[in-house]
């Protein structure tokens, strides 16, 4: 049977008016009907009026709870979904790595074949723009920046004498990279520090 568009079917559109209706409702015609009769009919009305007001909140509370489910069931799914995607993307920081380290000595990398040099370069920006893609980005970070131990680790400590570098980066050894906003490998360097 086709629906019709202007009906209603939604189960939201109940009203409990309806229930108050039927303790309004008026026996024209009572003749020939004790008061017995009518009472006991009033007693029934008024327990189904209950059931259905019981039944009404027992649906709408189990509603509530589907819909409390279904957000709880996205959110563990987009955890589970990002929990994934750094896991996958933390398995290239080596390669990264690898691909930094050839690229570091200019001198070598510049001596190197243009063409495979050229070709080289190309997969290494593939590589950096898929996992950028996921939300994985390098930590930036130069010598004379400021020390954080939330985006870099200090693997080695450079004396200096000048009271404006402490605490300052000396050397990145190796990058470090954060996944939307979260560092998932801090970038290891060297660290100034005032001789004594």
């Amino acid at each position: 049977m086709p629906k019709n568009n202007n009906q209603k079917n939604d189960n939201d559109d109940f009203e409990p008016e309806i229930l108050d209706e039927i303790d309004e409702l008026e026996f024209d015609d009572t003749e020939g009907v004790s008061k017995d009769k009518i009472k006991q009919l009033k007693d029934e009305i008024k327990d189904l009026k209950e059931k259905v007001r019981e039944n009404l909140d027992g649906w709408q509370r189990e509603r509530a709870d589907f819909t409390n489910y279904k957000k709880e069931e996205e959110n563990r799914r987009t955890r589970m979904r990002e929990i994934l995607e750094e896991a996958i993307t933390s398995d290239f920081l080596t390669t990264l790595d690898n691909f930094d380290m050839a690229m570091s000595n200019k001198e070598v990398w510049e001596s190197v074949d243009q063409n495979w040099r050229i070709g080289i370069e190309h997969i290494y920006k593939q590589l950096s723009g898929t996992l950028e893609g996921y939300g994985m980005t390098k930590v930036v970070v130069n010598e004379g920046d400021n020390f954080d131990p939330e985006k870099h680790m200090a693997l080695n400590q450079v004396e200096t004498d000048d009271s404006g570098k402490e605490d300052t980066i000396a050397k990145v050894i190796q990058s470090g990279y954060q996944m939307k906003g979260n560092v998932l490998r801090p970038a290891k360097v060297e660290v100034y520090k005032l001789q004594d």
